[in-house]
């Protein structure tokens, strides 16, 4: 989801931050949408309205709550750090040159960010969350394709990226390349992680990859596949039950990873990103 301006909801946020950060895509490396909070809906009010930015027809990406700030970023080609309980601007780094400025990511005191312009401004960013001071860029192959965030996990980032499709892994300190793995060229997606093995789901096929090496642990084919273009506008979920979840073309896709087969699928106009948790998985389905 993109918005044009950022709300905070603050029983919402109050909650929230006294359980857990929501530091990437989804919540966490699984992407598994859930937080350990109990929310009463009927006692959110609004706390502020921020206006980010006042360039006609921008756009944000998916924000990134962690340390008591909001991190965002979107079609300005901006990234912002803003206090949580305020909305007021900590710090702002702009990238003129740059084509995207994708959605960010938080570990350990650090903002984590994709750039891209293919050859001429294409990098892993890293930033000080405190201060916006740059800690390291480590440029990567890329067109001008745009990722969801970076998912990051026991010092490791694994992003999607390469001129013709694939996987990055970086060292979340230092920015070194630990290794690239090809894969389908797809955008906007990023990879879910567990304790060993490193997931994609991207043109019609699960990939498992070791989190280590990047070399392939096993793949398994969805045979119902149906092409909606070079866009993957999701990511896969572990669902903690040696099982992984995708939405794809208004299904609802389970991979039963000790098979290595499609368990099943819930055909329909499944959109969006599902949520899993203690073997329950929800998902909209026709706007329910």
């Amino acid at each position: 989801m993109r918005l044009h301006h950022l709300a905070i909801l603050s029983a919402l946020v109050a909650s929230a931050a006294a359980q857990t950060d929501w530091s990437m895509f989804q919540g966490g490396p699984e992407h598994t949408g859930f937080l350990a909070v109990t929310l009463n809906p009927s006692t959110f009010n609004v706390r502020y309205t921020r206006l980010v930015s006042n360039s006609t027809g921008t756009q944000f990406e998916p924000v990134t709550v962690a340390d008591g700030k909001v991190f965002v970023s979107g079609s300005d080609r901006v990234l912002r750090a803003l206090d949580a309980a305020t909305g007021a601007e900590i710090w702002q780094v702009p990238f003129p040159t740059a084509n995207s400025v994708n959605p960010p990511s938080y570990a350990n005191g650090r903002v984590y960010v994709q750039t891209g312009n293919h050859a001429s401004d294409t990098y892993l960013r890293c930033f000080n969350a405190n201060t916006g001071a740059l800690v390291f860029q480590t440029n990567h192959l890329a067109q001008w394709e745009r990722y969801y965030a970076p998912t990051i996990r026991d010092g490791g980032v694994w992003v999607a990226g390469g001129s013709y499709g694939g996987m990055y892994s970086f060292d979340a300190v230092s920015g070194q390349q630990r290794w690239f793995a090809a894969l389908p060229q797809y955008d906007e997606w990023t990879p879910a992680v567990d304790i060993d093995t490193a997931y994609a789901y991207s043109g019609g096929t699960m990939f498992a990859l070791n989190r280590a090496t990047g070399a392939e642990r096993y793949r398994i084919v969805d045979p119902f596949w149906s092409w909606q273009g070079y866009s993957m506008y999701m990511a896969p979920v572990l669902g903690g039950q040696n099982d992984l979840f995708a939405v794809q073309s208004g299904r609802l896709i389970r991979f039963d990873l000790n098979a290595r087969t499609v368990a099943w699928q819930q055909t329909g106009t499944h959109t969006g990103q599902p949520a899993v948790h203690a073997g329950q998985v929800f998902a909209l389905n026709a706007n329910s």
